[in-house]
Order: C-alpha cells, then sequence, then structure tokens
C-alpha cells in the first residue's frame, strides 16, 4: 500500500484541500491519502477547535473510501507541534510515504524545526496554487541542489481560495463556495468564524452600503494576496476592515496628531481612520494603525502589512481603471512589483490629473525611481 500524507490546521478545510487530495491520486499514484489535522500549529493561529475542524473534514470527505483522517495530534501524548517529532509514527505506521506541502510550505520550510532532517529523511510532494508553479519549481530546484531534498511537483495548480478568506465570507455573511449542506449546517450551528461580528457590526452600522461592499472586497483581496506574503491573519484582517472606517467623514478636531497638510484633502481619511481605529475601535496594534494611517498615500519606509494594505484597496474587484487586470496578476505572482507598480500609477494619474500631489505619495514615488537607476 503506498501512503500519501497531507497535513494542516484545514481551519476550515475547503474545496482546494479536497482537489489537492485528488491530485495525490492522480499524479502520486498513491493508494491512500492521510489527512492529519494539526493539534496545535507554531507558524500560525488556529481560530477553530479540533473538533469543530474534525467535524468539517468528515462532512467534505464523506464517501472518500480512499482518505484515512488519522487523529494522531489530537490523541497522543507525544509533542507532535512539529513536522520532524511526527515523521517516526508516520514511518512506523504508512512505511515510505510521500508528504504533500503546499508550494507556499515549501518556500517557508527552511523557518522549520530540523527542517536538514526533514529534506533528507522523506519523499516531498510540492503542489502550487495562486499562479506560482513557477516558483515552486525554483524553490524545489533549489531545495535539491543545496540539501540533497527529494522532491516532486506536482502539475496540478490549485486556485486562489484560502482558508484566511473562507473565514472572512463566513464572518461577512458572504456566499460561500462550499455547497455540502452538511457542511454549511455544522458553520451555521456551532457560529464558527464570527470572532470579529460585534467589530463588524458596530463599524458596518456607521457606513452606507458601497463603502460596505468596498471594505469587504478590501478585505478578501488583501487576505487573498496573503496567502503569498503570510502575514499574521489577525493584522490583515482588521487593517483592511478598518482601513477606511473614517471615509466619510470631516471632522478632525479631535484628533490633534492629524497633519495640518492633510485637512480638506482626499487624504485626510486615512490618518483620521489611524486615530479612529484607536480611539472608537480599540485597535493598539501600530503595525496596523500604520497599514492604515497609510493606506491611500503610502510613505518611505511602509511596512509590508501597509503595502498590502495599500494594494488591496486600489485593487479590488470593483475597481476598473487601465491596467487594473494586469496589476492583480502581478500581486500574486510579484507583490513587491505589483506595489511598485501602484505606486507609480497613482503618482502619474494625479500628475496627469493636475492635482496636488501629497508629499508622502511623491516622496515614496521617488524613492522607487530612484532604485530603478
Amino acid at each position: 500500500m503506498k501512503y500519501a500524507v497531507f497535513g494542516g490546521a484545514f481551519d476550515p478545510v475547503h474545496s482546494e484541500h479536497v482537489s489537492i487530495i485528488h491530485a495525490c491520486f492522480e499524479e502520486l499514484g498513491v493508494d491512500r491519502v492521510v489527512v492529519i489535522p494539526s493539534e496545535n500549529a507554531p507558524h500560525k493561529s488556529i481560530v477553530a477547535n479540533y473538533d469543530d475542524r474534525l467535524a468539517l473534514l468528515k462532512a467534505l470527505l464523506v464517501g472518500t473510501d480512499k482518505v484515512i483522517i488519522d487523529d494522531v495530534e489530537h490523541t497522543s501524548q507525544c509533542d507532535f507541534n512539529y513536522t520532524y517529532n511526527l515523521l517516526p509514527y508516520l514511518k512506523e505506521k504508512y512505511g515510505d510515504f510521500i508528504y504533500v506541502v503546499g508550494g507556499d510550505s515549501l518556500s517557508n520550510i527552511e523557518k522549520w524545526y530540523k527542517f536538514k532532517e526533514i529534506l533528507s529523511g522523506v519523499q516531498i510532494a510540492a503542489v502550487s496554487r495562486n499562479q506560482r508553479y513557477a516558483d515552486t519549481l525554483i524553490t524545489a530546484d533549489y531545495l535539491k541542489r543545496t540539501y540533497g531534498a527529494k522532491i516532486k511537483v506536482a502539475h496540478h495548480q490549485g486556485g486562489g481560495l484560502s482558508s484566511g478568506e473562507l473565514r472572512a465570507r463566513i464572518a461577512f455573511d458572504m456566499p460561500l463556495p462550499e455547497k455540502n449542506p452538511e457542511y454549511l449546517r455544522i458553520i451555521h450551528q456551532r457560529g464558527l468564524y464570527r470572532g470579529y461580528s460585534a467589530l463588524i457590526n458596530k463599524l458596518f452600522s456607521q457606513l452606507n452600503d458601497d463603502l460596505i461592499v468596498h471594505i469587504k472586497n478590501t478585505v478578501i483581496t488583501a487576505l487573498r494576496i496573503n496567502t503569498t506574503l503570510n502575514l499574521p491573519y489577525e493584522q490583515v484582517f482588521i487593517a483592511a476592515l478598518l482601513h477606511d472606517n473614517a471615509k466619510h467623514l470631516a471632522d478632525c478636531d479631535s484628533y490633534p496628531n492629524i497633519p495640518k497638510d492633510a485637512i480638506g484633502t482626499s487624504v485626510l481619511h486615512q490618518f483620521l481612520g489611524a486615530e479612529r481605529a484607536k480611539d472608537v475601535f480599540g485597535i493598539s496594534d501600530e503595525n496596523i494603525l500604520d497599514a492604515i494611517r497609510y493606506h491611500t498615500t503610502s510613505c518611505p519606509g511602509n511596512t509590508l502589512l501597509g503595502k498590502l494594505i495599500y494594494v488591496a484597496d486600489m485593487i479590488e474587484p470593483l475597481r476598473n481603471f487601465e491596467g487594473v487586470g494586469q496589476l492583480r496578476l502581478a500581486a500574486m505572482k510579484d507583490f513587491h512589483q505589483c506595489y511598485e507598480a501602484c505606486v507609480k500609477r497613482t503618482y502619474e494619474y494625479l500628475l496627469k490629473q493636475d492635482v496636488e500631489i501629497y508629499p508622502l505619495t511623491k516622496a515614496e514615488y521617488d524613492r522607487i525611481i530612484s532604485q530603478k537607476r
């Protein structure tokens, strides 16, 4: 019997995970796929508890008799938080198995606990998504040459859906791509992924419908791009959620920290939004506050989170300016190149409109141009 082992948080499981399982059978020639939901994950925060995630797995994989759900991380007394510690158990139970990872995990594998031992001790199959097949091939080749790793890159390329995006859709009561009735029943009856309901309700009660739609789109776009960046989910979600919380306001008398040259301009809302995020919505994380503070202008020294919110706000699905389609593709292939293209596009557009360009935007544009020389 030939096995493939596919582990993950599955928080929640979704159709992209199922497509990876199908790819294992089609491309790896295995007889069984062993799915191992994580009890804990050292590299990410898990939202739903183990029993809820397991119930969703069973609902989505029901009737798939060639898939085994192994609950070893939950039932064993051993410390299986790290893949390295789990390998002896897997080898004893399943023999010489193939260990399946996503392309994003492969690119970060040098950060794993005892990664060299993992690379030398198990056959790996990597599955890419988000049009990053070429990047996964390059990463695999590097790991082979550097560490002698045994890696096969599957031809299957997954789509853009992520667990983070799915959690946001549930939080916003948006339609879900998953249609399995039992899966949807579990989410609804157990109230899963509703941790931000109070914050969402408070914000949306202050905004009009058009702005709410824009904010939802920006959150989803930011989370989709973040599958290539791996920033903390909470920071991305909250920064994108609150980025336009002051878009409808102009009264900044209560906030003396707002730059005087922003008052009365189209960029006022980013500075006012950061102050209100702290004062009205209780946000204290400076990374989130800065991402809100510079989401319209950007600035030299902007953080990766700040750049992400800037780009997501600019290319969310309702934006329809010339060239936005190319920027959306670039965001998933090379985010940093996309970010620079967004800054240049904004600056050049404002220049053509013959309007005053805010100093932070000009400074960031000048920085990018100077680096290209």
